[in-house]
């Protein structure tokens, strides 16, 4: 978890989906509106969004609703153990193709 500035105030949780069929991540939580000096003299103020907040691409297909049922969670989450795409449609292949065996034996 990092803190995180915006211009305007953010959604807690924002999940776009990729053409990869890979997932973009942001899960932002406490709220805090910050002034931020101005660079040079002359300039003026700046009225910022602070949260604490994690970004993060996914394999998974996170729903908005999985994420704020277990916020904290989110907020320190690593993609450092998660497959990759390749794997992903590698394996859902095997499941798909034992899963036709068993049809076919009818087993299931």
């Amino acid at each position: 978890m990092i803190k995180m500035l915006f211009t305007l105030p953010q959604d807690k949780v924002r999940v776009v989906p990729l053409p990869n069929g890979m997932y973009d991540v942001t899960a932002l939580d406490k709220e805090e509106q910050v002034e931020i000096p101005p660079a040079e003299e002359g300039e003026n103020a700046v009225t910022m969004y602070q949260y604490d907040g994690n970004q993060f691409r996914t394999v998974y297909k996170l729903t908005e609703e999985e994420i704020l049922a277990d916020l904290e969670k989110y907020l320190n989450y690593e993609t450092s153990g998660e497959p990759t795409p390749e794997q992903m449609a590698h394996d859902n292949g095997l499941i798909d193709s034992y899963t036709l065996e068993l049809m076919e034996e009818g087993i299931l």
